[in-house]
């Protein structure tokens, strides 16, 4: 069954290639937004040494985390995995987005996505800098500050691909309406409806 598009720019039938596509994009947006709160759960794990223990509020000893390297730098190294794993997802959604980018709208959110992971990555690269200068006075104040700026460019990410890409992908692509989404979740037949006359008898019969 072919659907009619609702956007201006596609006011053409989608094609059943076209919604193969379009849940597919839906599909690696979706990895993508878990790749990309698995990455943000654990770099907020290093928060909790710097943060929520008796000492949180001394200043740290550079020797002490000296001393920690080995385990501070792999802990980067894993980072920066999982953002690469988002990175990856996020590229190919960029390579389906393309077959829509005729339409403005879809080449809006795309331009707005690939910039907020530019931001992101630029973040990211300069967390990653951090652990180079282990010595370094303001190591802790430097690791909060990027940690929070990455988390911050995790929710716009986060938010843009839920609350904007995906429901205009649902919306004006596959042109799924309130009552397709609930269906598809509890799957509701509908019924056959019955005359009014032979209802009310059949109410009546069943009473006597």
């Amino acid at each position: 069954m072919i659907k009619k598009s609702f956007i201006t720019q596609m006011s053409y039938p989608i094609t059943d290639e076209e919604k193969l596509r379009a849940k597919n994009l839906l599909t690696y947006t979706d990895h993508s937004k878990k790749a990309l709160k698995k990455a943000k759960e654990f770099l907020n794990k290093i928060k909790i040494p710097f943060t929520n223990s008796e000492k949180a509020n001394e200043e740290i000893n550079p020797n002490d985390v000296i001393g920690s390297r080995f385990w501070l730098r792999k802990f980067r190294d894993v980072c920066i995995d999982n953002f690469n794993k988002f990175k990856e997802y996020a590229l190919y959604t960029f390579s389906i987005f393309e077959y829509f980018s005729s339409d403005n709208q879809i080449l809006g959110l795309m331009k707005g996505l690939s910039s907020s992971i530019d931001d992101l990555e630029d973040e990211v690269n300069k967390f990653s800098g951090i652990f180079d200068n282990l010595d370094s006075s303001t190591f802790k104040d430097d690791i909060l500050k990027y940690i929070k700026s990455i988390e911050d460019k995790c929710d716009i990410i986060f938010n843009l691909i839920e609350k904007r890409i995906q429901p205009y992908i649902y919306k004006n692509v596959l042109g799924t309406n309130w009552m397709d989404s609930v269906n598809n979740k509890v799957r509701i037949m509908p019924q056959k409806r019955q005359p009014l006359i032979p209802t009310i008898f059949n109410i009546y019969q069943n009473k006597r």
